[in-house]
């Protein structure tokens, strides 16, 4: 047989195959496929960095509960644990496109944004409790639930751009500059330098289509400030 002749051979394997599978899904399947697409919203996103200390605009107090009184400036991701190691992930979201021949208003919510690693999905959430420890201005255990009632808000406040919910119409197309911050963890025997892992952001809605601008991530390197986190997005490397 030639290659040719191999080749639409191949493509028709492929057609029918993929026919069949329709047909097993209940008969409805390019009937649901070509509906979700009229509806199809578009999000394209940039990873710029990844880092595991962060520096606060101010200092913040806390006690907790018959324990020491204590300040906070400067904290880490929990590297000590015996059980696990993680690292803050930042995304920049670029433009929402709701602009689907049969769009209906896309109910944009910043906590189903995910990063699926090690087996699990990891959402954006709120600074969590017992997941960091206090660097400055003295060396302090991980900060427990009085310390992130003080932080989670500052936290969010200097990392997130964008609102945590938006109702986006039916014809948008913006251009847009949100940002996020997800921590992901994995277990210590996992040796993979987190800081340089660059992971594909997902959305748990449908249906969302999560475009990657395939830019390499970096390592932050030290200690990160809001004020110094990425705003723009860079351009799709092609």
């Amino acid at each position: 047989m030639s290659i040719s002749a191999r080749t639409a051979f191949t493509s028709s394997t492929l057609i029918l195959m993929f026919l069949l599978l329709l047909t097993l899904l209940g008969g409805n399947g390019c009937k649901d496929i070509g509906e979700g697409l009229t509806k199809l919203v578009s999000i394209e996103y940039d990873q710029p960095v990844n880092f595991t200390e962060y520096e606060f605009a101010t200092t913040h107090h806390s006690k907790e509960d018959n324990g020491p009184f204590e300040e906070w400036r400067q904290i880490r991701l929990d590297d000590h644990s015996d059980v696990k190691k993680g690292v803050w992930m930042v995304y920049l979201l670029c433009s929402i496109k709701n602009n689907a021949p049969k769009a209906e208003t896309f109910n944009y919510d910043v906590s189903k944004f995910y990063v699926d690693y090690g087996g699990r999905k990891h959402y954006y959430k709120n600074l969590a409790a017992y997941t960091y420890a206090g660097v400055s201005p003295v060396q302090i255990p991980s900060g427990g639930n009085k310390a992130t009632e003080e932080l989670a808000p500052a936290f969010r406040t200097e990392t997130q751009l964008g609102p945590d919910q938006e109702s986006i119409p039916p014809g948008a197309d913006r251009s847009i500059a949100y940002r996020l911050v997800i921590y992901v963890w994995t277990e210590t025997g996992d040796l993979t330098d987190l800081t340089k892992l660059n992971q594909r952001l997902y959305y748990d809605d449908t249906p969302v289509n999560m475009i990657d601008r395939n830019n390499d991530t970096s390592a932050a390197g030290g200690v990160v400030r809001g004020s110094s986190l990425p705003t723009v997005c860079r351009p799709p490397r092609k």
